[in-house]
């Protein structure tokens, strides 16, 4: 008796952790979203010193995800992307967001992007050894810092 129920006991955690994945909403990862007005990735990158250090709450279309982990993506309005990670590495996002339409809330950073890290990414994107080969040099870079992640339809 006492072996069922601990086969029982450890079939409801199982089921409890793995996204089977019959919805088609992915759900959500992070924080409750605080911030209510959203507002255009472009605009916020073009305006820059109107939003730094402030939270805000974007939406976009996910052109890019970590391979590996799920560690970060890239969040793309139409006009602008950007690199987005997750605060503190505090949770990541499946594979299959690619393509989904999000909403992000977090912090967007103005940095030098070190050559070394941008060839992490292109290694986390799964690209080849000799397009890696090719990023020469630091760069000037936006990256957005979420505290949550939200896939609307």
């Amino acid at each position: 008796m006492r072996l069922w129920i601990n086969l029982l006991v450890f079939l409801i955690i199982i089921c409890g952790s793995v996204n089977i994945g019959f919805s088609k909403n992915i759900g959500s990862f992070g924080k409750a979203f605080t911030v209510k007005k959203k507002n255009k990735l472009s605009n916020i990158i073009s305006h820059y010193k109107l939003f730094k250090n402030k939270t805000v709450l974007v939406g976009g279309t996910v052109r890019k995800v970590c391979v590996k982990m799920g560690c970060w993506m890239n969040l793309s309005d139409g006009k602008q992307e950007v690199r987005v990670t997750f605060k503190d590495y505090g949770f990541f996002v499946p594979k299959k967001i690619l393509n989904k339409k999000v909403e992000v809330e977090g912090v967007l950073l103005k940095k030098i992007e070190k050559e070394s890290q941008t060839r992490h990414y292109l290694e986390d994107e799964g690209k080849s050894k000799k397009e890696i080969q090719k990023i020469v040099g630091d760069r000037i870079v936006y990256h957005f810092v979420a505290n949550g992640v939200k896939t609307v339809k």
